[in-house]
């Protein structure tokens, strides 16, 4: 918990939140097969400063939690990209992608997208290598990218449902307490 309060702690996490957010500029440039170095640049700079991204510096606490989870989606997605053994590719992305989810439920869309991406840029892969579109070369795209994009994906929204519910349901959690009328004016009132 030092990470979370006292003087000049935004900023340290802010600066922390950044720097991995650069990290994550450099592993979707990895990602999309980039080598020039500016191109490498422009990919850290779009993750960095585009205005969907900055919004997690408006949560004072999760500068480090929320860069984090995009870190972990792209690592999800290099995992099914590079990792020989589907089996072990499919576990690791759903891993990621379970984990990323659990930081911010929203990072779902993230998920969805980086798979997009994945399956788009191995279908053009896939027939830049070929030269042609044949019934065996979408079968290859269909068990080599989609199969395990949409495993990954599934697995990943099914176990956090399945975990939120059971930590939803447990009685006397902290999480599934709800504040009353009474306990909504007391902290409003406290709170001037």
């Amino acid at each position: 918990n030092y990470l979370v309060g006292g003087a000049g702690v935004q900023s340290f996490q802010m600066a922390i939140g950044a720097g991995i957010q650069a990290i994550n500029g450099i592993l979707f440039a990895v990602l999309l097969g980039l080598k020039k170095r500016l191109h490498i640049f422009l990919s850290a700079a779009f993750i960095c400063l585009h205005p969907a991204f900055l919004d997690y510096y408006s949560f004072a606490k999760d500068h480090i939690t929320f860069t984090f989870g995009d870190t972990l989606v792209i690592l999800g997605i290099l995992a099914l990209g590079r990792t020989k053994n589907a089996a072990l590719a499919v576990i690791s992305a759903t891993t990621c992608f379970l984990l990323s989810i659990a930081i911010y439920q929203p990072k779902i869309a993230l998920v969805a997208l980086l798979l997009l991406i994945y399956t788009v840029s191995g279908a053009i892969n896939l027939s830049a290598r070929e030269g042609v579109t044949s019934p065996p070369l979408l079968r290859r795209f269909l068990v080599v990218y989609c199969l395990p994009a949409v495993l990954s994906f599934s697995g990943a929204a099914i176990l956090y449902a399945l975990s939120a519910r059971i930590v939803l349901i447990t009685p006397d959690s902290s999480l599934t307490k709800i504040n009353g009328l009474g306990e909504i004016f007391y902290q409003i009132a406290r709170s001037f």
